[in-house]
């Protein structure tokens, strides 16, 4: 808690694609490169060293259906589907078998 992090994305889109790079840095280690006086580098806290680039797919996709309905108040509640079974188990324990992950 209160740590600092500074986070650098670049995001791409193209028609039906969104690719991100995105990467995290502790800031309040950072240094003067020892090779270039000109650089400031920091710890690498997450994200691809080298730069790349990688695809967001959807895993879900939330609906809301009518759960009760009188003369002065309408509920709705909302739930998810998994429109990508091939990712399901990035949704947590519940979705994956220890061999997964």
């Amino acid at each position: 808690p209160g740590k600092r992090i500074l986070v650098k994305d670049e995001l791409s889109l193209w028609d039906d694609n969104f690719w991100i790079n995105d990467r995290g840095y502790d800031p309040d280690v950072a240094e003067i490169d020892a090779n270039d006086s000109s650089t400031i580098v920091m710890p690498y806290i997450y994200g691809n060293r080298r730069g790349v680039p990688y695809k967001l797919e959807r895993v879900t996709r939330m609906f809301s259906a009518k759960a009760n309905y009188d003369k002065t108040i309408q509920s709705l509640s909302l739930g998810i589907e998994i429109i990508n079974e091939d990712l399901e188990w990035t949704l947590g324990d519940k979705y994956r078998t220890e061999m997964l992950f």
